[in-house]
C-alpha cells in the first residue's frame, strides 16, 4: 500500500517521531532514547526470535533509528 496523501506526499522524515523525543529534547535525552531503542532492536537482544523478525528489526535499526540519532545529534552539536 502506498500512502500519498497529506504529509506522506512529501519526502519528509520525522526523526523526532522515530526516536519518540520532543522537538526540545537535548543531546542527552536523544542519546538515552536511542540507546533504549537500539538495545531492543539489536540482534543479540532478539536471539530467541525467528530469523525474519531479527532481519526486520535490524532493517529498522539501520534504516530509521541510526540515521535519526545521527541527524539529531549533529543538529544539537
Amino acid at each position: 500500500m502506498n500512502i500519498d496523501q497529506g504529509l506522506f506526499q512529501f519526502d519528509l522524515t520525522d526523526y523526532h517521531a522515530i526516536l519518540g523525543v520532543s522537538l526540545e529534547a537535548d543531546a542527552k535525552q536523544i542519546r538515552k532514547r536511542y540507546l533504549k531503542i537500539a538495545r531492543k532492536l539489536h540482534p543479540d537482544s532478539l536471539r530467541s526470535e525467528p530469523e525474519q523478525n531479527r532481519r526486520i528489526a535490524n532493517e529498522w535499526l539501520s534504516k530509521f533509528v541510526n540515521p535519526a540519532y545521527e541527524t539529531l545529534t549533529q543538529d544539537k552539536a
